[in-house]
């Protein structure tokens, strides 16, 4: 190899230095990207459920090891079906991204905020009381009700759940916090309740 190195001249030298640096920034772009695609749902910029998944269960290990509390809410859009059926698909994902982007603008930094699938959201906020918890579920619901996005009014219904006696477990929350979605949309839709 040393015969091979000194017989290049310096400058096939620098041009074969230049291409492996190119191609380390290709690689090192292309598995960015991948790890995007494996943890990031396309239409609304945040996490996927299986990304949920991953960053939950070490959450609700810390919580557990720290005996805080977490709280889990499940973000559904009220009529959603019949928002696609009158609208449009088209519609229909503009409302997603729409609901994408309040919930990032209004999740803390180390909140797990994810699509679950369809129209329904979850959050997961670490270091929370059930009132705190209820408060933002709120004014995330406010703030979607009082935004008309292409001049169509939106509503969701949220389920608010909070672990009891530091048991931290996602599904056990997720549960609770479906069953408290369900009464929401039971009692009329656009409200957020705890479970």
């Amino acid at each position: 190899h040393t015969t091979y190195w000194s017989l290049l001249d310096c400058s096939n030298r620098d041009k074969l230095y230049q291409e492996l640096i190119e191609t380390k920034e290709l690689l090192e772009k292309q598995s960015q990207e991948l790890l995007e695609m494996a943890t990031i749902d396309p239409l609304t910029g945040l996490l996927n459920r299986r990304e949920l998944n991953n960053r939950s269960g070490r959450l609700f290990s810390q919580a557990q090891r720290n005996k805080s509390s977490v709280a889990l809410m499940i973000i559904d859009i009220d009529y959603f079906k019949n928002i696609n059926d009158t609208y449009g698909h088209a519609f229909g994902d503009d409302v997603l991204q729409h609901l994408g982007k309040t919930l990032l603008k209004s999740h803390r930094e180390h909140d797990v905020v994810a699509r679950y699938g369809g129209e329904e959201f979850v959050l997961v906020l670490p270091d929370i009381d059930d009132a705190n918890a209820l408060n933002i579920a709120e004014k995330i619901r406010c703030d979607i009700e009082t935004t008309k996005i292409n001049g169509v009014n939106i509503t969701v219904s949220i389920g608010v759940s909070i672990n009891k006696d530091n048991k931290n477990e996602f599904d056990v929350l997720f549960k609770e916090a479906d069953s408290a979605l369900f009464k929401a949309k039971k009692n009329g839709r656009n409200r957020a309740i705890l479970y």
